[in-house]
């Protein structure tokens, strides 16, 4: 299986993880170069519970905390060589409050492609409070349709992966 590991904050009902397992797609359905395969939940409070295979994003967007609203968008490298469509959804905890609310939430269709895709994600006329302090991104792909209240619970195949969000307001506080 892979699960997430944001803090445990992020996945409030303890038996429906963000978890995908493995499934027989998996080589052909990944965020990043690897599928990443955990046997237990590791939340942690900087989302490195599962070390070193977070690989779908080279470079966390960092959140504008300002008051003005802005388009945040989120570069995800995904593979998808199924065959079909596939859905990689993203939740920018935006409002800092421990939780990934559907309207964080966005959804887009990836096509099959024999190659490694950038898939933009982006959150539109995105305000966030001043000094909203640093939080966590989500991001999860699966051939199985997403929606945005689908932050949390189980899937069949595809990956979820955390990370933390600096914040404009306070990138030398830290998470």
């Amino acid at each position: 299986s892979d699960f997430g590991d944001a803090p445990a904050s992020y996945d409030p009902v303890a038996l429906s993880p963000a978890v995908h397992d493995l499934a027989c797609n998996n080589s052909t359905l990944r965020l990043g170069s690897n599928w990443d395969r955990e046997w237990t939940k590791n939340t942690s409070a900087d989302a490195l519970g599962d070390t070193g295979d977070e690989d779908g994003i080279g470079t966390v967007t960092v959140m504008n905390s300002d008051g003005v609203p802005y388009n945040h968008v989120q570069s995800v490298s995904v593979f998808n060589n199924t065959g079909a469509n596939a859905y990689l959804g993203g939740w920018l905890d935006y409002n800092a409050n421990g939780l990934y609310d559907a309207s964080e939430g966005v959804i887009v269709t990836v096509a099959s492609s024999g190659s490694v895709q950038n898939v933009n994600l982006t959150w539109n006329s995105l305000t966030v409070s001043n000094g909203t302090p640093n939080t966590f991104l989500r991001i999860r792909l699966s051939s199985t349709l997403l929606t945005t209240s689908n932050a949390t619970g189980w899937f069949a195949d595809g990956e979820v992966e955390d990370y933390p969000v600096v914040s404009s307001c306070c990138p030398a506080l830290g998470l």
